[in-house]
Formats: C-alpha cells, structure tokens, sequence
C-alpha cells in the first residue's frame, strides 16, 4: 500500500519497491566513517556477551541501507578500496589520507558513484567532549577532492540563520539565542525532495556551508 500523503513521491516509491524485487545479490556499498554507526558485529557478539556489555544496535540509516545494500567497512588506515563496489557513502571521514583519496577519485572517473556527508562541527562525535559538555568532534573533509572537483569548505566557519534561531539554555541557565543552532520549519525545507519532502521540522546545530563552482559532471 501507498500513503496517500507520499503522492509526489509515488515514482520514487515504485521503483525502490521494483529495484529491490529484482534484486538477487546486493550491490555493495562501501561505508568510510570516524562515527560507531554499525551496531555489534555477529563476531564481537559473544565476547561482549563474555564480558557482561550491551550490544549496540545500528543506526537507523545503516538499517535503511541495509535493505538495498551489502555493505562493506572500510577502515581509516585503507589506501585503497575494496574491488567490487558499486557505490561508496562517506561519512564524516576524517584523516583520509592522500592514497585513499586518490583510490576514491579513480573509483569516481571508472563509474563509481559517491556520497558524502562532511561536517564542520560534528556534535555526534562525542570521542572529544569538551569541558563545557558539549561534543565537538572537529570537522571532516576531502580536502584533495574538494579542491579538484572546485568545491569549498572552511571547516574554521558554521552557518547561521536568525530566522530559524531559538533560544537554548546559556552557561548562566538563562536561555539565549544561537543562530549557528538551526531548528528548519516547513518554510525552510525542500518540499518537493524525496529525502526532505515530508519533514516539518530539521536541526542543524553548527552545520556548514559549501562554496565555489563545481566541475562540470558534478
């Protein structure tokens, strides 16, 4: 069955649902992250289990990504990619280096497709908290890419907007505004996107913002 409230989706929602009938094997996805978003391995199960700890669960988009994809670790230290990929989703890398940003842009030039998520100030990343209480994890990037592909982005610099500022609760208690911390209503939000179409309300604490002409193909 369709929502009827996903009605300009309806040919997105049709061919995810005939892509995924049709497929046999999944494609494999390689997924280059600094962030825990795969939950336990079957293999680190039983030793957590051993040791009394919690297994963690995925995160939701890696269970969403899962429906489509075989997806493939690739570890910080690589220099190369696995064979075998037909798409790479990069997320929040950080310390990639030049070997392994050189092996993505020759995956790119064979046909592969890419896509990355890169952040000034990621607030998930919660390896550095800083003594205030709040996460800043640093920003992450693809400097050598970026650079090639024409694209900027100052990871010293975040995005702020009065216009969808609120007030959060200062270091003194007392709320104050902070227009780096964006809450997005419908007014600010692409509604004829498949990702964004149907979301009424988006946070984007400390977010980035891209500059420069892409290169053609982009």
């Amino acid at each position: 069955s369709f929502a009827p409230q996903r009605e300009q989706f309806l040919e997105y929602d049709l061919s995810k649902l005939v892509y995924s009938v049709q497929q046999i094997n999944k494609p494999k996805l390689g997924l280059l992250t600094s962030l825990p978003l795969q939950g336990t391995s079957p293999q680190e199960m039983q030793m957590m289990m051993m040791m009394r700890r919690q297994p963690q669960p995925s995160q939701m988009v890696i269970s969403e990504l899962e429906q489509s994809f075989t997806i493939v670790k690739i570890e910080d230290s690589a220099t190369e990619l696995p064979a075998g990929l037909e798409a790479l989703a990069v997320i929040h890398p950080q310390n990639v280096s030049n070997k392994l940003q050189f092996a993505i842009d020759q995956f790119i030039l064979r046909g592969g497709k890419l896509i990355a998520f890169l952040d000034t100030q990621c607030i998930t990343d919660n390896r550095n908290p800083n003594p205030m209480g709040m996460n800043l994890g640093g920003g992450s990037s693809l400097p050598k890419l970026l650079e090639k592909w024409g694209i900027g982005l100052d990871t010293s610099k975040v995005v702020a907007d009065r216009t969808f500022s609120r007030e959060l609760q200062g270091r003194d208690g007392r709320p104050q505004p902070v227009p780096a911390f964006l809450f997005l209503n419908a007014d600010g939000v692409n509604r004829d996107d498949a990702v964004t179409g149907q979301s009424d309300n988006l946070w984007l604490p400390f977010a980035g913002g891209f500059t420069g002409k892409p290169a053609d193909g982009l």
